[in-house]
Parts: C-alpha cells; structure tokens; sequence
C-alpha cells in the first residue's frame, strides 16, 4: 500500500514519513481501528482499494461523541477508501515447505465496515521464528536449537458513531512453541601428570503457552473500562552428562552411542578402565503467571458549570509458581571419593494485590484560578513463600532411578528435608491515605499570530497517612516491622511555555511527624 501512494515512504522499523514528518496516527476512513496494527492494512489492503489519502495535524474533534477522536492531537495520515470499498472483506493464505520437512503456514481475514472491524491471523512454522501482530509485524528468529511456533489472534473495533453510547476495541491471541536444543561436544585437558580427554552432552526442551488479551470499552461517552488478561505457563526438562577420561582410548569403547554410555547410572567398561570423573544432571522445572488488571474512571460534568468530579479505581492482581526438581550424580573414580547424589525440589509462590481509588473535584474560581482538591486510597498486599527440600536426606531418595524426576514423598516426609537455610517467607501490606489540595493559575495569551505564551502556576498540598506490616522468615531472621506515619509536604510548580521555551521548576518537601 505505501508503495503505491506518492509522495510517502516507510522505513524498516515501520514508521511513516510523509514529507520527512512522522505520522503519529494512521486512520482508514477517519476511524484509527489499525493504528495499534499497522501492519495489518499495510501488507493485506490493496492499493486498487485507495481513494486517496490526507495527512494533516489533529488537534482534536471536539465534536465527535467518541472520547478518543476529541483527544487525537499529531500529525495523522487519513487513507480514504473507494466508495464500493467502505464495507468489503479480504483473505491471504501463505504455504511453505522445504527440505528435512520444514513446514511454514500463515492465514489471514479482514472484514471492514465504516463502524467496525474485525480481523485474525493464525501461523505455525518450525523454522525457528515467532511472528507477533502488533503496531508492526514483528518476526523474532531465534539462533540455536529447533523450536515449533503457532499463533492465533483477532482484533477488533466497534464504534456507535450516531450516539456515542459505546465503543469497544481489543485484541486477544495465543502463543504456543515447542523448543528443543541439542549440544554435544569433546575437550582435552593439559595437566602436568598427563592430559585428560572429555566428552558431554545437553538436551533441553522447553514447552511454553501465552495468552494475552487487552480491551477497552466505553459507555456513553466517558465512563471507561479497562481490562487486561495475561496467563503464560512453561514446562522445561533438561538432561545432561560431563565425563573425564585418562585415555584418550576410551572414546573407541563408548562408540557411536557415547551419550547412553556417560548417563548410564552403571558405568561400563570405559570408566572401569580410565574413567576419573562424571557429573549427570537431570531437571524439570514449571512456571505459570498470571496478571489480571482492571481500570475503569468516569466524569461527571456538573451543569450550567465548567466544573467536574473525575472518578477511578483500578485493580492489579498478580500470581506466579515455579517448582523445579533436578537430580545431580558426582562421580570420583580414581580418588576414591564417594558417589555424591543429589536429589532437590524447590518451588517459590508470589501472589501480589494493588488497588487504587481517586476521586478528584476541579472547580473553576474565576478564568485563571483552578482549585482542585484531590483524594487517593492505596493498597497494597502480597506474601511470598519459597521453599526448598533436599530430598537425599531421605532413606531411598538419594538415588535417581529409584523415583523419577517430579516425584515427591508424602508431606510428613517432605516437611523433614526442608532446606531451612535457603527457605523464606514474606508477608506484606500497606494502606496509604493520601487527601491534597492543589491551586493552579494559569496566564495565557497571545504574542503574535504564531506564538501563543503559556505561565502557570501550581500549589500542591498533599498529606499522606501511610500505616503497614511487613513479615519476613528464614533461618537467620524472623523480622516482623510495623509503621505508621502522617507525611505533609508542599510541592510549587512554575513553567513558562511557548513555541520555544519550555521552563518548568519544581520544589517539593515533606516533612514527617509521625514516626
């Protein structure tokens, strides 16, 4: 599409330049539905489709019953479509395959309307790259290894541009990749009493998923709803082996199959003769996180006033779990050392909460006296707890073959291998209080034509009434701290601003009387 419109060119990161401006805002039909997604009009709508084009700065439409057109302020390029064109819907399909079965698949739908859009994407491939719609199409190739990669998304629009009662937007996708990296290698050591002759090898495979969804509505006009969902979880497994020979002629009796050979828990001919050492690990480990967020603010205008009450309240939860089991095997076969066996589980759990309430009054004295007192409710609350278990100290647990990796004895059992040394506890909340009282004046006015001098001033009172507890627990500590404390300060705001000078200073102390 920008190929075939005079006069506009894009660079490699994507951003559009029409006559060495930046455009901030791309609109189709004065709607800004792919802005977000750039990519998705650029590569799939077909220039035959375009009328022609606008680029001009926004300042806003103080007119339009949708909150974000009366906020649209840059320069924006506004792409005007065939007249038979506004209501259409258009398809692309990608195939690829190569040799060793490598395989590339990618689908695309768009369905346009004056008030609403929808569009989706799916693709999978093995060719170690992962393909994001976002603003640009993002391609992330990985470098090692070999990973499988499917998506699958949709976006969407819709706006009631005749009353303005609602617009909603959001996407949602979903994110899966399969990874699987393979090394293996050979090493010689220079001692002094003779060389030494080395083979290892890791295999690590990895099984992720994400799925991200964000939306926006907005009912009559600026009552706000935010809400974001973020859920990923992941599943890795490694096995790996080290082992150290005299003799170079060790190699010849492990052959081809040396991998099976050094990971065997019964070490064969080849260590019998000239093995010295020899490290075996395998490891299992999941995380899962999960974040919900939720905003939502309103205006109330007060009639036959220039004054409001702006509402907000939003919420913030958070939770993540990770547990890893590994199992480590030492080896000394010339010194005579005893087989060290390692067998540990350790998981770790956050769980977080922060919500937030504002409710601000902005009430107009006179044409430059602005008083707005302001009131803010924080809270905050989380508790993390990390242990860790050294399973060998169990009778029959010390030995790898005996229970598989992901195992666990029953709880009695399990709460007598803690690792009280590398375990902790934390517990935490806090209710911060914070009412302010704000004063600004502001002098505008005209110097010329094209300059426009802007001075204000500000006057911030803000107290904050902050109470909280913190808990924490390990074996060296076991700390519980409790503060509560009433914070006044004053913050003076000066800035003076035209088209070229922008001074701002700012003063701000607090002073605490409540320790």
């Amino acid at each position: 599409l920008i190929n075939q419109l005079p006069g506009v060119d894009i660079s490699p990161d994507g951003t559009i330049y029409v006559g060495g401006k930046i455009i901030e805002e791309l609109l189709l039909n004065g709607k800004d539905f792919f802005d977000k997604d750039r990519n998705t009009i650029l590569d799939n709508l077909p220039a035959f489709m375009v009328k022609d084009f606008t680029v001009y700065e926004h300042r806003g439409d103080s007119t339009s019953v949708i909150e974000r057109e009366r906020s649209h302020k840059g320069f924006v390029m506004d792409v005007r479509l065939k007249k038979e064109y506004e209501r259409n819907y258009s398809a692309n399909a990608g195939v690829g395959g190569g040799t060793d079965g490598h395989y590339y698949l990618s689908l695309f739908g768009l369905l346009i309307n004056p008030n609403s859009r929808l569009s989706g994407f799916a693709t999978s491939n093995d060719l170690n790259q992962s393909e994001t719609y976002n603003r640009y199409l993002s391609i992330q190739t990985y470098g090692s290894g070999e990973m499988k990669s499917s998506s699958a998304g949709v976006y969407y629009n819709w706006d009631d541009d005749k009353k303005g009662l609602f617009t909603i937007s959001g996407q949602a996708d979903i994110r899966m990749n399969d990874c699987l990296d393979l090394s293996s290698g050979s090493s010689e050591y220079f001692y002094n009493s003779g060389n030494a002759f080395g083979r290892k090898f890791s295999d690590m495979r990895s099984d992720d998923m994400s799925f991200h969804t964000h939306n926006a509505i907005v009912l009559f006009r600026d009552f706000n709803i935010f809400f974001i969902l973020n859920h990923s979880d992941k599943e890795t497994t490694g096995e790996s082996a080290t082992a150290k020979f005299s003799s170079e002629q060790a190699y010849d009796i492990l052959g081809e199959d040396w991998k099976d050979s050094i990971s065997s828990v019964s070490p064969g001919e080849s260590f019998s003769k000239y093995g010295i050492t020899r490290q075996m690990s395998q490891s299992l480990g999941e995380t899962d996180y999960t974040e919900l967020y939720l905003r939502t603010n309103k205006l109330f205008n007060i009639a036959n006033t220039r004054n409001y009450i702006y509402v907000s309240a939003d919420l913030n939860n958070v939770s993540r779990r990770r547990t890893d089991y590994i199992h480590n095997r030492y080896e000394y076969f010339k010194s005579g050392q005893p087989v060290d066996s390692r067998n540990e589980y350790s998981k770790y759990e956050n769980k977080t909460l922060i919500a937030n309430f504002t409710v601000e009054y902005n009430h107009k004295l006179n044409s430059r006296l602005t008083l707005e007192p302001s009131y803010n409710l924080n809270y905050s609350r989380g508790e993390s707890d990390s242990p860790r278990y050294l399973l060998q100290r169990l009778d029959g647990w010390g030995n790898a073959d005996m229970h598989p990796l992901g195992t666990l004895p029953n709880s009695e059992q399990l709460s007598s291998a803690i690792d009280v040394i590398n375990s902790s506890w934390s517990k935490s909340y806090f209710v911060k209080h914070k009412p302010q009282i704000e004063l600004s004046y502001n002098v505008s006015k005209n110097k010329s034509q094209q300059e426009k001098l802007t001075k204000d001033f500000i006057m911030k009172i803000p107290l904050q009434i902050v109470s909280g507890n913190y808990n924490y627990r390990c074996v060296l500590s076991d700390t519980s701290v409790s503060e509560r404390f009433i914070l006044p300060a004053m913050e003076l705001n000066y800035s003076i601003e035209n088209s070229n000078i922008d001074f701002r200073k700012k003063l701000y102390e607090e002073f605490s009387i409540l320790p």
